[in-house]
């Protein structure tokens, strides 16, 4: 008895290509998602960057109730940020200030936002500041 293997190669082949086809398209998508995500990332890291340099600016430099609205410069131009501090009048804040920073940018379709609130003391306000979070 004789068996004959024609084509059972070509079918072999076949096969194996189109396993190698799927397994390529998904690493390819995988690498694709790796990609977005890492530029995501980069860029929240560079809003946060902006974030403090403003903080840093109102808490040593400005400390007038200012709100102004900016664009970034490079490298930071893709970026809009928002800046509102005012003096509290309500007890128990009375004398601090509240400082809020937001940034603002697009990725691709979506609009991306991140903030931060926080109190700051005023230069005469060190009792206040003690009675509130020291007790």
């Amino acid at each position: 008895m004789k068996t004959t293997r024609r084509g059972s190669v070509l079918a072999e082949a076949l096969v194996a290509v189109v396993l190698m086809a799927v397994g390529m398209t998904a690493l390819m998508q995988a690498l694709m998602n790796s990609a977005h995500v890492v530029n995501e990332a980069q860029d929240y890291g560079r809003a946060w960057l902006l974030i403090n340099e403003k903080l840093q600016e109102k808490i040593f430099i400005d400390k007038s109730n200012v709100a102004d609205q900016h664009k970034a410069v490079a490298p930071f131009d893709r970026f809009e940020y928002n800046v509102g501090l005012k003096t509290l009048v309500q007890q128990p804040w009375t004398g601090l200030k509240q400082l809020d920073i937001a940034v603002v940018w697009t990725d691709g379709k979506n609009d991306r936002r991140v903030g931060l609130t926080t109190l700051l003391p005023n230069d005469n306000t060190t009792q206040t500041t003690k009675s509130i979070f020291y007790n």
